[in-house]
């Protein structure tokens, strides 16, 4: 790639490259439907039912999930109607979020320099913290703040599915200089994962507001859920689950806990519920990422 180019141009090759030019796949058009039906107050569940029905791969995972032990019900629930009961319309819609994202770019696995397993762990913890922190801080009501979290990596992997020589000269950078990877990726890129993120999430036709926040996560920006996502972000590397890449402790963007209204006691109560969800959801992990 001719590392010359304008941040303009390299933002028209991602979102070319994560759409393959093309309409984007089944599966990403069924989670549209399911995020508009979730996110309309009149929606049954009976059309909610009919548009995840259409789907077999995911019917499947939903219901494996379902019938994980995080919920004890070990098989003994058959179809999308008890699944929605269980879940909710909420943490259905992340559910089948996370799976489409995971299949759009590339599955987990690992290569020499970049191990995609352990930063779609980070990515779910981060998730996890988003909406634990959310319940703590007033007027934080998003039901966008579970998938920032989730998408809060999703430029790394775009960067490792289709720019793989770019982003292993990214990480070599990094680990011979010592440098954070977000100065390793201005330097290679002149913008970051953050942006990339952003740019990935427009091509996938997502809300601008999620856009944006993932776009923010790194850098004080006025904007409350990007404040959320990078406290969790951190909460979660600080809670050793997965790993965003980097072994470097990633900072907390200036003025954050202020923003949330957060002190240092609620931050040690938050890294203590974060274990304790997070291990609850460790079979979705493992559901989402089996081929």
């Amino acid at each position: 790639m001719d590392l010359t180019i304008s941040p303009e141009e390299l933002e028209q090759r991602v979102k070319k490259s994560v759409t393959g030019g093309r309409e984007l796949s089944t599966l990403w058009g069924v989670v549209q439907k399911v995020r508009e039906i979730t996110s309309n107050q009149r929606s049954s569940v009976k059309e909610l039912v009919r548009v995840i029905g259409a789907d077999s791969i995911l019917t499947s995972k939903v219901l494996r999930f379902v019938n994980s032990a995080a919920y004890g019900f070990s098989g003994r629930i058959s179809n999308i109607d008890q699944a929605i009961v269980i879940l909710g319309f909420q943490q259905l819609r992340d559910l089948c979020v996370s799976l489409t994202l995971i299949k759009e770019t590339g599955g987990a696995g690992s290569r020499t320099y970049f191990d995609r397993t352990l930063l779609w762990k980070h990515s779910l913890g981060t998730a996890v913290a988003c909406k634990l922190i959310q319940e703590r801080v007033p007027g934080a009501a998003s039901s966008n703040l579970f998938v920032a979290g989730l998408l809060c990596n999703i430029g790394r992997l775009v960067l490792d599915q289709h720019f793989p020589k770019e982003f292993e000269q990214i990480m070599k950078l990094a680990k011979e200089q010592g440098l954070r990877l977000l100065d390793a990726e201005r330097r290679v890129f002149n913008v970051t994962h953050a942006d990339i993120g952003c740019w990935a999430a427009q091509a996938w036709c997502l809300d601008e507001s999620l856009a944006q926040c993932i776009r923010d996560h790194h850098g004080p920006s006025g904007n409350r859920n990007a404040a959320i996502v990078n406290l969790a972000y951190v909460l979660t590397q600080v809670a050793g689950i997965g790993s965003p890449g980097e072994e470097t402790l990633t900072l907390l963007v200036p003025g954050v806990l202020d923003t949330l209204k957060l002190d240092e006691t609620e931050m040690a109560r938050l890294l203590r519920d974060l274990d304790n969800e997070y291990q609850t959801l460790e079979p979705m992990f493992k559901i989402m990422t089996e081929k």
